[in-house]
């Protein structure tokens, strides 16, 4: 079976498709830690294409009902992500952040 799948995976990235080097995300202990642990988390990504799973949501009566026992770390998530503080971190170790649009246009051209 993983013969079979790393063969396909080689044909898709001969056709010049992208290939996902790693998948990771953040964990979190606490809710006052997620700078922290997205900081370590990051600082440790390989050279290569990241899916780099995260969920951040703001802070909504929705989102409130929908996940009750987890909005908070939703809503750290998305604070943590829009600060300056992490974006100047992610400048400073060279990452790029790209989005889904991004390699949707890559797949189409392949």
């Amino acid at each position: 079976m993983a013969e079979n799948l790393a063969a396909h995976v080689d044909i898709l990235e001969a056709q010049g498709l992208p290939m996902f080097d790693d998948v990771r995300s953040a964990r979190f202990t606490t809710i006052d830690d997620h700078l922290a642990q997205m900081k370590h988390t990051l600082s440790t990504l390989r050279p290569g294409l990241t899916y780099f799973i995260t969920h951040p949501s703001r802070e909504t009566p929705e989102l409130q009902a929908i996940i009750p026992e987890h909005w908070r770390e939703r809503v750290a998530d998305y604070q943590v992500l829009m600060s300056e503080e992490l974006r100047h971190f992610i400048d400073d170790q060279g990452i790029v952040a790209i989005g889904w649009r991004a390699l949707r246009d890559r797949f189409r051209r392949a």
